[in-house]
């Protein structure tokens, strides 16, 4: 859980995240499709790992495989193991930017104590022929916020990279949006924090991008004592013809506060949300986890209509990813149930497969 994913319409991409389970296969008895789960080998703690699996004919799933080329384990004395950041994908580059560190040292030293949120990020080209990612680079250029950031929101639109809210220890709940211009041989220009800012501090949510809008949905918020409140507010930026984005302006909210939940853009037609924390009554400590899947089709102007429920999961997902493609909805991993770090059997590797059809 709180890992990345991304995919090229080829495979699927699954990077870093928090590991601990074990192997089974998923049917999704909707679409008939498989989707393979991921082999962590049972290891439990913050991982630097690249999994990749084929996308099949029928858009069902190989067999996932483990990249021998790790994000950073050659940059120093440290192996940087990375969770709440974010993976994007975007023209044969694939992108791991921010999220909080568990340093190991190498060398037999102490490792560091505390929180570390992760200022930096990295990059490696998409090979051919199912040769896995790499090898990675570091981008010269750090976010803008020296206290770092995790479990924002992120997207790629633009032919930029977004990073919209999220928390570190410092400063709490962010409301920042920063921007990077993708340069033609994959590296991220510097970061950019002239967008404008969300109306309120977000972390855990979902940013989705469409040809011509950002859209950020639920996630926390903190009041003054930085008390965490889950949310179901929706806002959205348009893009002008320059791809500058306009102020964010609210539109149909969810039909109940969530957090930790997974969404993605249905051919920018609609969005979908998945899963995630059902905060009822606002309060992060009677987090129950759903199975619910909503969608709301997207107007003319951006704002979104009425969210509509879906077919629900076959399980309960928190913290999991997701990504469509092929008019197909992958949803990978995730928990079952909070486990507050102790409770490893609520990890799960699960691969749930389903089919969009929607129509407008």
């Amino acid at each position: 859980y709180s890992h990345a994913a991304a995919t090229d319409g080829k495979f699927i991409y699954v990077v870093g995240g928090i590991a601990g389970g074990t192997v089974q296969i998923i049917n999704d008895s909707n679409s008939g499709n498989t989707g393979q789960n991921i082999d962590t080998v049972g290891n439990a703690g913050p991982l630097n790992t690249v999994y990749q699996a084929e996308i099949g004919k029928n858009n069902d799933l190989g067999a996932w495989s483990r990249s021998t080329i790790e994000i950073d384990t050659n940059s120093g004395p440290v192996t940087k193991q990375v969770m709440g950041h974010g993976a994007l994908l975007y023209e044969g580059f694939l992108y791991a930017i921010g999220g909080i560190l568990n340093p190991i040292p190498t060398d037999n030293s102490p490792p560091p104590t505390g929180t570390i949120f992760s200022t930096e990020s990295f990059y490696a080209p998409i090979q051919t022929n199912g040769v896995p990612p790499g090898p990675w680079t570091k981008s010269p250029f750090d976010l803008p916020n020296p206290n770092g950031v995790a479990f924002y929101g992120y997207a790629v639109a633009a032919d930029s990279v977004f990073v919209i809210g999220g928390y570190n220890d410092v400063d709490k709940t962010l409301p920042t949006v920063f921007r990077a211009p993708i340069q033609p041989d994959g590296t991220l220009g510097n970061w950019d924090e002239s967008a404008p800012h969300l109306p309120i501090g977000l972390n855990k949510h979902e940013v989705v991008a469409t040809s011509k809008a950002l859209y950020v949905i639920g996630g926390m918020t903190a009041d003054p004592g930085f008390s965490d409140f889950a949310r179901k507010e929706v806002y959205f930026s348009t893009f002008d013809p320059n791809g500058i984005l306009s102020s964010w302006t609210p539109t149909s909210p969810l039909p109940h506060p969530l957090f930790f939940h997974a969404a993605a853009n249905i051919e920018d037609k609609a969005i979908v949300v998945i899963g995630g924390g059902d905060e009822a009554d606002d309060n992060a400590d009677t987090t129950h986890v759903t199975n619910e899947v909503w969608v709301a089709e997207i107007n003319f102007d951006g704002s979104l209509g009425p969210w509509l429920s879906a077919a629900p999961l076959p399980g309960p997902r928190f913290r999991e990813a997701a990504v469509v493609t092929h008019s197909t909805l992958y949803v990978i991993g995730g928990e079952k149930a909070p486990d507050a770090g102790t409770n490893q059997t609520n990890r799960q590797p699960t691969v749930y497969v389903g089919e969009l059809n929607y129509t407008p």
